[in-house]
């Protein structure tokens, strides 16, 4: 896990984010990233947290992943299981997947 405490990225939307962090860069992980942003704070129970793929050569679009199907992410991610595309097709309409993919 990479922690990025940095107030700059406040109130960005995912691809901004995305596009923040600039992929490659030194200073930033080669990963797929979970964002505590103000959106799952404020949003209720789903707590909805910002995914942004951040790996070289894979071009996937930033999704939103309930804070419920987070864990799942992680494991799967870090297994090779799944990609982050394949969590982001899974999403709901309103972009946030609910899915814990086993």
């Amino acid at each position: 896990m990479t922690v990025i405490d940095n107030p700059v990225p406040t109130g960005f939307t995912a691809d901004q984010l995305q596009a923040w962090i600039s992929r490659g860069a030194e200073d930033r992980p080669d990963s797929t990233l979970l964002i505590a942003d103000e959106q799952p704070l404020a949003s209720g129970a789903d707590l909805p947290l910002p995914a942004v793929n951040n790996l070289p050569d894979e071009d996937d679009d930033p999704f939103r992943i309930a804070l419920a199907a987070a864990g799942s992410f992680i494991v799967d991610i870090e297994l090779g299981n799944t990609s982050s595309g394949d969590w982001s097709r899974s999403a709901d309409n309103d972009g946030v997947d609910r899915q814990q993919h086993y």
